[in-house]
């Protein structure tokens, strides 16, 4: 599958097929299943349990050419992770396999899987000592916060598998009494072409808004 502009991280979970030319004779599937070497870990380091399944082998016979024979099995993984991957195999009479061919696969032996979008919080400090925190998008407004001085607004960002790439947003400031009650949606937001790099900012200016906050990982 196709990874983030060459970038070797998937949003989609990954399959590997995994093919041994040699003869049914010199073959064994256990041990080429223990050839098989995965290492599986999260941002922090922690490795992740039961995170790839590989299949059976299945074997189809050359009767013309049997050292033409080959064994397939399926590597399936399932969960997000950083994942490095290796194979190499030696038949039972000691011959090890020549150079691996990946053919046109993408980032095949070193890859991260992230299928969850990462999570954040928006946070706003008053000059009065009031604080007020989101991390979800609401269905409506009610402009329960407010200062006659300032307002700090900063924000923090995790993700369990990837860095996170940018955090972005856009202030929506309400010009009518429409706008004062009624949040964007995912699909307005996501028609905005004017979200603008966070680094925390502070309002002193007599004006009401809403932040939204956009974490891409």
């Amino acid at each position: 599958n196709k990874d983030n502009n060459g970038n070797s991280y998937f949003a989609a979970k990954r399959t590997a097929t995994v093919t041994i030319t040699e003869r049914p004779n010199h073959f064994d599937q256990n041990d080429a299943t223990k050839r098989i070497k995965i290492i599986a870990k999260d941002l922090k380091g922690n490795s992740i349990n039961d995170s790839y399944t590989i299949s059976n082998w299945k074997t189809v016979v050359n009767k013309s050419n049997p050292d033409k024979s080959t064994h397939t099995a399926t590597i399936s993984f399932n969960k997000d992770a950083n994942y490095n991957f290796s194979i190499g195999y030696t038949d039972k009479a000691g011959n090890v396999n020549s150079a691996v061919k990946t053919n046109n696969s993408v980032a095949p032996y070193k890859f991260t899987v992230d299928t969850t979008a990462p999570t954040g919080m928006i946070k706003a400090v008053s000059a009065e000592g009031r604080t007020e925190e989101c991390d979800k998008l609401c269905n409506s407004l009610r402009f329960g916060y407010w200062s006659n001085k300032k307002i700090g607004i900063s924000s923090t960002s995790s993700d369990m598998t990837s860095p996170i790439a940018k955090v972005e947003y856009y202030k929506h400031v309400s010009k009518n009494a429409k706008d004062a009650t009624k949040a964007l949606t995912v699909k307005e937001l996501d028609n905005i072409k004017t979200w603008s790099e966070f680094k925390g900012f502070e309002v002193s200016s007599n004006e009401q808004f809403t932040v939204y906050l956009k974490i891409t990982d």
